[in-house]
């Protein structure tokens, strides 16, 4: 496990990148206005590393050209100055290859964010169209199949 510890210059710098300059990173007032304790960093500054930390994973265990699909959900908000634990694991459930990471609350080991990796079948692999374009019939195939890997 590694020890996080987000600054306000992660905020910062998150917020030039995103353009996500909301007042609950940057002014405690606004963050207690909507019940919050302190300044809370950008959930998806946070589930950047989550990101990050699966895919260092799947470099070393997935094979070459493997499809991923990524899913994360914060759970609670994630605080400037504060410890936490980033979490991950790696498990075969249902015959699949699934990896999966947590930032835990150093203090009570709570999941703060929860994300998982997951291999699933080339979902692009039939659709080898010259011009890089697909038509509406192959984009809805693409939805129904992302929807089935999702659900």
């Amino acid at each position: 496990m590694m020890t996080k510890r987000y600054q306000l210059q992660d905020a910062e710098q998150w917020a030039a990148f995103s353009g996500d300059h909301n007042p609950i990173h940057f002014s405690l007032e606004a963050a207690r206005s909507l019940g919050l304790n302190a300044l809370c960093i950008h959930g998806m500054r946070a589930m950047l590393d989550i990101k990050a930390a699966l895919s260092a994973q799947a470099q070393s265990t997935q094979p070459h050209g493997q499809s991923l699909l990524f899913s994360c959900r914060l759970d609670k908000p994630v605080y400037y100055q504060h410890a936490y634990k980033l979490k991950t694991e790696q498990l075969l459930l249902n015959q699949k290859q699934q990896m999966r990471s947590a930032l835990l609350d150093e203090a009570n080991l709570e999941n703060c964010i929860h994300g998982k990796l997951v291999s699933v079948p080339a979902i692009l692999q039939s659709l080898s169209d010259e011009d890089g374009q697909i038509s509406c019939e192959e984009m809805a195939v693409l939805l129904e199949r992302l929807s089935a890997m999702a659900g």
